[in-house]
């Protein structure tokens, strides 16, 4: 059975692994990851600004959601992920969906996802994500797709 629940800070080492998981294909893809996104102090620091959720399954820990208040109504989602033994399954659309009930009072929905991504593209979009906007290649030609969602 899939739960999500608000995370604590003693969840961090799992959803840390959950995380490492979730995202091996497009760390070999791009040759990296997000900028820190496996910093343990950076990841403990968010709890004091952001809503981290963690995803399990059977009480162990297979994914994790963080998204953050940007004024007003307005949500920035910096990431939804699920172990990649757990993809496939709906999981990441029934982590979404618990997400926007958990904050019905959300007016606009952003997040970010890198261009080569097109199961992001297409889950996002499914959820009723546009696309916006694009960032500037870095010097490798890295960059993200901008998506919202307005309530």
């Amino acid at each position: 059975m899939i739960q999500i629940e608000k995370a604590c800070i003693g969840d961090t080492d799992a959803i840390l692994a959950a995380k490492k998981d979730a995202w091996v294909n497009e760390v070999n893809l791009y040759g990296h990851g997000p900028e820190n996104y496996l910093n343990k102090e950076f990841f403990a620091n968010l709890f004091k600004t952001h809503n981290i959720y963690k995803i399990s399954s059977d009480n162990k820990i297979i994914g994790g959601i963080t998204c953050v208040n940007t004024g007003g109504n307005n949500y920035y989602i910096g990431s939804v992920f699920v172990m990649r033994a757990f993809q496939n399954q709906h999981i990441g659309t029934k982590a979404m969906e618990f997400l926007f009930r958990e904050i019905p009072s959300a007016t606009l929905w952003r997040l970010n996802t890198p261009y080569l991504s097109y199961g992001n593209h297409h889950f996002y979009e499914k959820l009723g994500f546009k696309k916006v906007g694009e960032s500037e290649p870095d010097s490798t030609g890295f960059y993200l797709y901008d998506y919202e969602k307005k309530c």
